[in-house]
């Protein structure tokens, strides 16, 4: 049997990473209506936080603070430029900032793909974890596998 594989990364596009993205690009925003440089920054209307939802971070030896405003459509519209998806695309097709990615026929070929493996497998070899909760999680990841369906996800992930 002959196999075709296919294995990218995403770097810079896991949820951390996009987030950090996120949070610069209204800083930066935030920082252009301001008249001037002061040591803290204020954004009362973060589209992608949870309403009401409140943190600090700092950037650039200036403490901004955050709060939530929850709107999902403004947020979409702002994740969906991160994105570049105007990049140039050396080789068709691509799907997002350049990076090719082959078309799949999933009615002819089977598709596998992974998100946060490593952060999911961190917890089963770190010697610090109790025995107990390393067999929790293997028993939690087998539980999970097959096709994706929301509920098999949901109910793996409630504690009984």
């Amino acid at each position: 049997m002959k196999y075709k594989i296919y294995v990218t990364t995403f770097l810079g596009y896991g949820a951390n990473k996009v987030f950090d993205k996120y949070i610069d690009r209204i800083v930066e925003i935030a920082r252009q209506s301001q008249s001037a440089y002061t040591s803290s920054l204020v954004i009362n209307d973060a589209d992608c936080l949870p309403r009401g939802y409140t943190m600090s971070s700092t950037r650039n030896n200036q403490t901004i603070h955050l709060t939530g405003e929850g709107d999902f459509l403004n947020c979409a519209k702002q994740l969906v430029t991160l994105l570049n998806l105007n990049a140039t695309c050396p080789k068709r097709p691509c799907s997002f900032n350049g990076v090719y990615q082959p078309e799949i026929n999933y009615r002819a070929q089977d598709f596998y793909g992974f998100s946060e493996f490593w952060y999911t497998m961190q917890g089963l070899y770190d010697k610090r974890q109790s025995l107990v909760r390393i067999e929790f999680t293997l028993l939690d990841i087998l539980k999970i596998g097959g096709p994706y369906a929301r509920l098999t996800f949901l109910n793996a992930s409630t504690v009984n």
